[in-house]
């Protein structure tokens, strides 16, 4: 499989690179992203929120319907689906259809098109069956499992003949992030890396916490994760918080269903996100240590970084014991539980307790 030059994709078919066809040796290589991402075909109970949406150019995106209070059937969706352009999508193509593809919609009015964000919605002709996802004011923490739905256009997604639900993944370690090819929005959108198998025809479709009616971002790009170095890939989302916090006023005006409190899905069964660790013996402080996940429930390795040091990466096996190997350095962590671990360096041992931050 040949190395793309541009490692950055948008998840429709406008991209500003040239890419091969699914059918050639585009996305339709990848059947996950990652060892760990899981796609399926979508039960009608999962999908009664999904729309498809068609482009300018016939192929397909994904679009999701948002709660409010008045019950007016809105649609949540993503402007490069419409060539950022969404006036003139509505007025030339207009076209929203039920996942199953038997109820069609007409696009009535583009009521949200900011400019410094890929977000769009719009009103429709007629009412919808169901209430829609409420939309989340909260960033989710490093390790919550999501999912998407939509309509992905790789080989293998289309021989499940529906839509896909991704699962078994979750927001990745690591912050906030620019995709700066994009530049029809302005300022510089920041994304967050997640491990989901996205492709095109993910665009536009809700990121949700797992099991939850809770969108949280839409589907962004794909790329390689410098912070993940070469464990896996990571995809990156526009987290819904973002778009919220700068425009309250049309989420008030339009009375959609707001979440602003985090309900907390549980981490990795094993560790925590990001922390800060101290020792009663040992004189230096572990400045910051961060978990790389590798799989669903444990990472396979640690970035460790002691006060005015360089970071350090520990290998771990699956007892949980870590090893410093890139400088031969005898250096081990053994993992006792969420919040202690034993730092030994040439037999001497001490005893950290850490928290998150």
């Amino acid at each position: 499989m040949k190395l793309q030059l541009c490692v950055i994709l948008f998840l429709t078919s406008i991209s500003a690179c040239k890419f091969n066809s699914d059918q050639n040796n585009g996305a339709s290589d990848f059947k996950y992203l990652n060892e760990n991402s899981r796609r399926r075909l979508a039960t009608p109970e999962e999908v009664t929120n999904i729309y498809r949406l068609k482009t300018f150019g016939g192929n397909t995106c994904t679009a999701f319907a948002v709660q409010n209070a008045e019950k007016k059937p809105i649609i949540f969706t993503a402007r490069h689906c419409m060539n950022y352009k969404p006036n003139e999508w509505c007025n030339d193509v207009g076209e929203i259809s039920s996942a199953d593809g038997r109820d069609i919609y007409k696009c009535k009015e583009i009521i949200f098109n900011p400019l410094d964000s890929d977000f769009a919605a719009m009103l429709l002709d007629k009412a919808l069956p169901s209430e829609g996802f409420q939309v989340a004011n909260f960033d989710p923490a490093a390790g919550q499992r999501l999912q998407t739905i939509g309509f992905p256009s790789d080989w293998y997604a289309k021989s499940l003949q529906g839509p896909v639900v991704t699962e078994n993944c979750w927001l990745a370690q690591g912050s906030r992030r620019p995709i700066d090819i994009v530049v029809q929005i302005k300022p510089t959108p920041q994304a967050l890396p997640h491990t989901c198998a996205t492709y095109g025809g993910n665009s536009g479709g809700p990121m949700i916490l797992e099991n939850s009616n809770i969108v949280v971002g839409l589907p962004a790009s794909f790329w390689k994760s410098a912070t993940i170095r070469s464990m896996h890939e990571t995809a990156s989302m526009y987290p819904t918080k973002d778009v919220i916090t700068k425009h309250m006023d049309f989420m008030t005006n339009q009375k959609i269903s707001l979440v602003s409190a985090d309900p907390k899905a549980p981490l990795k069964k094993n560790f925590l996100s990001r922390a800060r660790c101290t020792s009663t013996t040992h004189k230096t402080p572990i400045e910051e240590m961060v978990p790389i996940y590798s799989s669903e429930a444990d990472f396979t390795a640690l970035k460790l970084k002691f006060k005015n040091s360089d970071w350090q990466i520990f290998r771990c096996q699956a007892d949980n014991l870590c090893n410093e190997r890139s400088k031969n350095t005898g250096e081990t962590i053994k993992i006792k539980n969420e919040l202690e671990i034993t730092y030994t360096k040439n037999g001497s041992a001490a005893e950290f307790r850490c928290e998150n931050f």
